[in-house]
């Protein structure tokens, strides 16, 4: 897998979690249950812990100019 490809998948991934995020938001406000609210926490505290992979791994990709470049293995365990 390139840092192309990983990339890609980690933006849909927090894409995904973000947009599961932003309606339990919604339902909260239909629904103030508290295990609603700890199911948001929960996603919000997910979304920011990728977003972090993702920019650090953007970092790395543009500061190693390695967009094409195979990543290795103990990288994948990591980012995913």
């Amino acid at each position: 897998m390139t840092y192309r490809e990983l990339l890609k998948e980690l933006a849909e991934n927090a894409s995904a979690i973000y947009t599961e995020y932003l309606h339990s938001k919604i339902s909260i406000v239909e629904d103030s249950d508290d295990l609603l609210v700890d199911k948001n926490q929960s996603l919000k505290d997910t979304y920011s812990k990728k977003e972090e992979k993702l920019i650090a791994l953007i970092a790395i990709v543009k500061n190693g100019n390695l967009i094409d470049a195979e990543v290795p293995e103990e990288a994948l365990e990591e980012y995913r």
